[in-house]
């Protein structure tokens, strides 16, 4: 897709929220290997997310998608806008969301380090902000020191 505007995100209070719009061109791929165009759709998008978060998790799922399409320019014939878009519908309802919402039900790991670690995670959002709250665990690897004389610094070197 290509945009035709930057796309715009809106977080509100419990929903995050994308709009997008911009052309999408499709083109066929002959036997020969030869591409050719067939139409251009100009679509725009709107998304509503629910973020949660769980076991240093967070998770997501989509509702209330909508992608309205028209066909703006077709090398192939006119094309039924409302055909089209009784596709796109299906396409979301038992594809595009149910794949998506998959990998919201799985999550994706807060970032962490080796030593520092997200413990009793939440996530709210807000009037165009997204607030995280956290206890942080710093638990380091090893807290040992070990002395190492001065003169076996110096032959360590000149070895």
């Amino acid at each position: 897709m290509l945009s035709t505007k930057p796309p715009v995100t809106n977080i509100t209070v419990g929903a995050l929220g994308v709009r997008a719009e911009g052309n999408i061109t499709l083109i066929a791929k002959k036997s020969d290997k030869s591409l050719h165009y067939l139409f251009t759709i100009y679509a725009k998008a709107s998304i509503k997310v629910n973020l949660s978060m769980a076991n240093e998790m967070i998770h997501g799922k989509l509702y209330d998608t909508k992608i309205q399409t028209k066909v703006t320019n077709s090398a192939i014939g006119t094309i039924n806008d409302r055909a089209l878009q009784f596709l796109v519908d299906s396409a979301i309802i038992t594809t595009i969301e149910p794949m998506i919402n998959g990998l919201g039900t799985k999550g994706f790991p807060m970032p962490s380090t080796n030593d520092l670690q997200f413990q009793q995670s939440g996530i709210k959002l807000l009037s165009n902000t997204i607030l995280i709250e956290t206890d942080l665990k710093y638990a380091p690897k090893s807290t040992v020191l070990k002395f190492v004389p001065m003169n076996e610094r110096y032959l360590a070197i000149e070895i």
